[in-house]
């Protein structure tokens, strides 16, 4: 669901290798269900940042879209990011975890790339960005439910899963 950077690929695919490593040395963190390990403490922060840029990017299409089915596509990623975003903070505060409430430099700038463009050329680059988005968000998402032990990260995944899935396949549908 929330964008991940190609760093959070990168960190999911390096932490399925080292996960029983983590999960020996992990830094416990007081949660309402038992410590997280360091890996989840990343992909809340992860998350998070990449929450801010989702719903930042679907601001962007709904208002400057040309095309009335990214407009529509847009609006309901902007309610479901509000609602997943809500639902991070929550569980990352019963976690211990402070969240950045900001995207990465990185989302920035591609979001201003994406804002100077206009009429089709923004319509073709927002749908790519969001199949590009969930690509990296179900791998990110699949990697942690694997990874993590602790039931809270797993109940929040789980929960959220089905509107991954929604927000995959309405991006692939815009591409025509």
């Amino acid at each position: 669901m929330s964008r991940f950077l190609n760093a959070a690929v990168l960190a999911a695919g390096l932490a399925s290798a080292a996960v029983p490593a983590l999960a020996q040395t992990a830094v416990p963190m007081t949660s309402t269900a038992g410590a997280i390990t360091e890996l989840d403490r990343q992909y809340m922060i992860l998350a998070a940042t990449g929450g801010a840029y989702e719903l930042s990017l679907a601001s962007l299409a709904q208002q400057r879209s040309s095309r009335d089915d990214i407009k529509a596509y847009a609006s309901t990623l902007i309610q479901d990011h509000a609602d997943y975003n809500a639902a991070l903070r929550d569980l990352a505060r019963t976690k211990g975890v402070t969240l950045p409430m900001a995207m990465s430099r990185d989302d920035q700038d591609r979001l201003n790339t994406i804002n100077l463009q206009g009429g089709s050329t923004l319509d073709r680059s927002f749908i790519e960005e969001a199949i590009r988005i969930n690509a990296e968000d179900k791998t990110a998402a699949q990697t942690e439910a694997t990874a993590t032990a602790d039931p809270d990260i797993k109940a929040f995944l789980q929960k959220f899963a089905a509107v991954d899935a929604r927000h995959e396949q309405g991006a692939l549908a815009l591409r025509r």
